[in-house]
Order: structure tokens, then sequence, then C-alpha cells
């Protein structure tokens, strides 16, 4: 529960945008929050200028006083703060750990897969923001719907977040509704071959709660293969193919390019459709959506086109 949170919470790495997310939910449910990064950053900035503590470099000083929780980016695991505070006897989790806690105690949708999270965790969460069912939500990249932020708080039980492989952080949630994208050698340092990856996503679908389901596409030959694989322990997999009809409906609304998008775009459909939100306002919310923060961002069009994109990857 919420319990296991003390009143005074610091991040360690807190520009990172999964831990600045929590930050601000930590934040807008009245904990003291600091933290600390090596550099300013826009993120860093806004979050200060939303009362978080911000120091920058990292050293034992910046710690709070008397009893406190520190939730740490896994790029920063052997950090100073992070070993002083384990002396101290505080609270200690990484990001994925304490997004864990919260998991359990929501609605969770977790958005998985090697690409195409952020879009698709974007489009199911303004899917449901216009459904009212106002959820909370965790997101990797900024939306302008989110008044440029990566976070937004909702009053319901829904929460809605990008489940990231590396490191297996997934591992750690508990999802009431999981989403696979499609599955790619990435994060090779940690996995070593693609078959390791394919094992720990279906871990991963292991961990669905009760009653939940799982929505899978089917034109990736590896997310295929772990959806079907996870229909066989007894999970309710729900497929999605760019060969059903759904997509061409999809198609004649959704703004942003690429038939990756339309890929992303129809597994958010699936979701929508089994948590009850009508057609219409689906439909709606992908025609509005003009995309997020470097994912194809048109930054200006004159006197030529400048375009920020996040491609990391090969594939992208």
């Amino acid at each position: 529960s919420m319990k296991d949170f003390f009143k005074k919470i610091h991040f360690v790495g807190i520009g990172g945008i999964g831990t600045s997310s929590l930050a601000q939910f930590f934040l807008k449910k009245g904990y003291v929050v600091s933290g600390s990064d090596i550099k300013k950053s826009e993120i860093t900035e806004f979050l200060e200028k939303k009362g978080v503590k911000i120091f920058l470099g990292h050293k034992k000083e910046n710690l709070p006083e008397g009893k406190f929780s520190l939730i740490y980016s896994l790029a920063c695991k052997k950090n100073i703060e992070v070993l002083e505070a384990k002396k101290r006897k505080a609270k200690v989790f990484s990001f994925p750990e304490a997004l864990g806690v919260l998991t359990k105690k929501y609605f969770s949708i977790c958005i998985s897969g090697t690409h195409g999270k952020s879009t698709t965790t974007a489009l199911v969460s303004l899917g449901l923001i216009r459904a009212k069912k106002d959820p909370t939500c965790i997101i990797g990249t900024k939306l302008k719907e989110f008044k440029n932020s990566n976070f937004r708080l909702g009053k319901s039980k829904i929460l809605v977040l990008e489940a990231d492989e590396y490191e297996n952080a997934f591992l750690n949630y508990h999802p009431n509704v999981i989403v696979i994208t499609n599955i790619e050698k990435e994060h090779l340092d940690f996995f070593k071959n693609e078959k390791n990856i394919i094992e720990s996503f279906k871990k991963f679908g292991l961990n669905l709660k009760r009653n939940g389901f799982i929505v899978v596409n089917e034109d990736q030959k590896n997310s295929k293969k772990v959806g079907e694989w996870l229909k066989k322990k007894g999970k309710k997999v729900i497929f999605a193919s760019l060969k059903e009809e759904t997509s061409d409906l999809i198609k004649k609304f959704l703004k942003i390019p690429g038939e990756h998008n339309l890929s992303n775009a129809l597994l958010a459909w699936k979701v929508l459709k089994e948590l009850g939100v009508k057609k219409e306002i689906i439909l709606k919310t992908f025609f509005e959506y003009k995309g997020a923060w470097r994912r194809m961002e048109i930054i200006k069009k004159r006197p030529f086109i400048l375009i920020s994109d996040y491609a990391h990857h090969p594939t992208e």
C-alpha cells in the first residue's frame, strides 16, 4: 500500500522520464519531494517550478533529514546517495519497484514492447480521459494534452503506464491489462540474446492479475508467439492484426503517419473497446491526436522542415 512510502521522498536521477513522472505523482499526493541529477534539464526546471527541491550533482548532503524513502532511476544504482540511504535504513526502491507498488493498488494497464510504447500509452490514456474514466497516466514522453508533462493524476482507480523491459523492470508490475506491441532484439547489454527477451515477456504475461486480459500484435512474429504461449497458459489473449477491417476504419481517422502507428492505434482500440469505451470516442481520440514529443515531431516547417525523432534502434 502507499504506507510503504514515508512522507518525505527523495529521487536520485529525478530528471529521467520515468522518475520525473513518479515524482509528480507523489508531489500531487501531498508528499515532500526532493531529487538530484547530474545536470539541469527541461524536466528538472519543470519540476522545480512545481515545488520539488532539486540538487545538481550527487552527494550525501542532498538526502532529507529523519525518516524518508528514496527512489532511484535504474541508471543510478551505484550512486553515493543510494548507498548512503541504505546505510541510514531509509526505505529504498528502484523506480520499477516503486511503480510496482502502485500497480498493485490500481487497476493497471501496462503497455510493453520494443517499439510503440509511448504512442500506444498516449492513445489509451487519451481515450480513457475522453470516455470520462479519469485515469492516472505515467508516460515515457511529454504530451501537449498533459500541458507538456509526462504525467497526469486522475481520480479513478485506473493507472496507465509504459512497462519497460530493460533490466526486467516490468517484472515488478502487477497488471490488469497488458499490451505487447512487438518484441525485438534490444538492450542486449542486459538480455544477451533474443531468446532471453522472449522469455522475459512470457514471465511478464504471467504477472497478469485475475480476470485480466492481454492484447497482442499478431503481425510481429515474436509477440504473436508469446501471445499464443500465454493463451495456452490460460490467459485471456486478444490478438490484433492490420489484416482486420477495423484497421481500415482507423486509417481514415488516424492523423499520425506510418503503418507502425496504425498498429499502435489498433492495439489501443482493442484495449479501449474491451474496457467499454464507445467506438465514436475512440475514433475522435485518434483523429485529434497530433503525436508526442520527439516522436516524428515537426519542429518547424520553414525555411525547411525540421523533425525531431527519438528513433534509436535499426528498425525505427
